[in-house]
């Protein structure tokens, strides 16, 4: 599967994001892979990078691939100054 759209930088600053995924799972945002969580070899379900980003939309691509008994993603995020990570909200998430 693969999801296209926009992300809402509430302001500019450095973001992490974490990828948690049972399967094959990649994250880009405008056009740069920011986190990539490999089918093979199993184990570790979840990945992490960081991207700096201005406050504004930002192309983000998502993709995923299923490989076992049952679907399962999450896109986190810390942003700039916030403490913990969060699910990013659909709020901040607009489709293509």
């Amino acid at each position: 599967a693969e999801w296209n759209g926009s992300l809402e930088a509430p302001k500019d600053g450095g973001y992490d994001f974490q990828l948690i995924s049972n399967s094959y799972g990649l994250l880009e945002i405008d056009g740069h892979k920011v986190a990539e969580r490999l089918f093979m070899p199993p184990g570790a379900d979840n990945v992490q990078g960081s991207v700096r980003l201005s406050r504004g939309r930002h192309h983000i691509r998502l993709r995923y691939y299923e490989a076992r008994n049952y679907s399962h993603l999450e896109l986190w995020w810390k942003k700039p100054g916030d403490g913990e990570k969060e699910v990013v909200p659909s709020g901040a998430l607009r489709p293509e």
